[in-house]
C-alpha cells in the first residue's frame, strides 16, 4: 500500500507529554488530534486527508488508535486533546491564549476562569471564508497570542488551522470540544475511565445523538487501520531478513 494511500500514514510527527512544555515556542505549526473517526472521515474525503497530512505533527487521542500503531510497530503515547487544554489551563494562567469556536456557554466560563484569554465565537463554514479569516488572523495577531485552540470539530479546525497557524504565525491545535469539559460545561472522565481508555464511552452517553453515529463510523474503518497495521508490521519483518 502507497504512503499516499495509507491511512496510518497519517499519524506523523506525533507528539507526547514533552511537547506540553514547549507549547509556546513553536511559531506558525499546526497539531492536529487524530482518533479512529478522524480516520473513517479521512477515507471518505481525500482533501480532508490531505489537510492532515500537511499539518506539522499529530497526537494520538485514543487508545484504539494508539494500540493499532503499536500493532505497526509504531509507539506512541496517547495525548487527547482535553490532556492538552487542561495542561494550558492549568499552567498557563496570565498566557496569551486564544479559543477559535466552542459555545457561547464556554466563553461565558472562561471570561470568569481565565478573563485574559482572548474568544472568538461566531459562524465558520467547512470552506474558510477568506473575510472571516482575515478577521479573525486580526483579532489573534494584535493579542498577540502564543497558542490557539481551534473548537470547531472536525474536518471545520483542520482547514481554518492551517491557515490561522501560517497567517497569524502561531502554534494552533485542534481541540474539538474539550474545553467544554475543562470549564465544566461536561462532566470530566473519572480516573477509571482515563486508565482504561474509555473516555469514548463517558462521551456518548452523555451525547448519544452526536456521539453513537461517530462510534459505528469509528468501528467501521477499524477492519482496515488493523489490515494497514499487519501489513506494514509483516513487511518491515520481511525487511530484517
Amino acid at each position: 500500500m502507497s504512503e499516499q494511500g495509507s491511512l496510518l500514514s497519517l499519524a506523523h510527527h506525533m507528539l507526547d507529554e514533552e511537547f506540553l512544555g514547549q507549547i509556546e515556542s513553536k511559531g506558525a505549526y499546526q497539531v492536529v488530534t487524530l482518533a479512529p473517526w478522524q480516520m473513517w472521515l479521512a477515507r471518505r474525503n481525500p482533501l480532508y486527508a490531505d489537510s492532515i497530512r500537511h499539518c506539522d505533527a499529530t497526537t494520538i487521542d485514543g487508545r484504539w488508535l494508539s494500540a493499532i500503531l503499536k500493532l505497526a510497530g509504531r509507539q506512541h503515547d496517547v495525548l487527547t486533546g482535553r490532556e492538552i487544554v487542561e495542561a494550558v489551563f492549568q499552567r498557563h494562567v496570565q498566557g496569551r491564549i486564544a479559543v477559535v469556536g466552542s459555545s457561547v456557554q464556554s466563553h461565558e466560563r472562561l471570561s470568569v476562569l481565565r478573563p485574559n484569554w482572548l474568544c472568538i465565537g461566531g459562524s465558520f463554514g467547512t470552506e474558510v471564508d477568506l473575510e472571516k479569516l482575515e478577521e479573525v488572523t486580526k483579532r489573534i495577531t494584535e493579542y498577540g497570542a502564543s497558542v490557539v485552540f481551534v473548537a470547531l470539530g472536525s474536518p471545520k479546525q483542520e482547514a481554518w488551522g492551517r491557515y490561522l497557524a501560517d497567517r497569524a504565525n502561531v502554534t494552533v491545535i485542534g481541540i474539538g470540544g474539550a474545553i467544554e469539559t475543562v470549564v465544566g460545561l461536561r462532566k470530566p472522565p473519572s480516573k477509571g475511565i482515563q486508565r482504561v481508555g474509555a473516555e469514548w464511552l463517558q462521551r456518548t452517553i452523555q451525547d448519544p445523538v452526536r456521539f453513537l453515529p461517530r462510534i459505528v463510523q469509528a468501528l467501521s474503518v477499524m477492519p482496515r487501520l488493523v489490515l494497514e497495521a499487519l501489513t506494514i508490521r509483516r513487511s518491515a519483518n520481511t525487511t530484517e531478513f
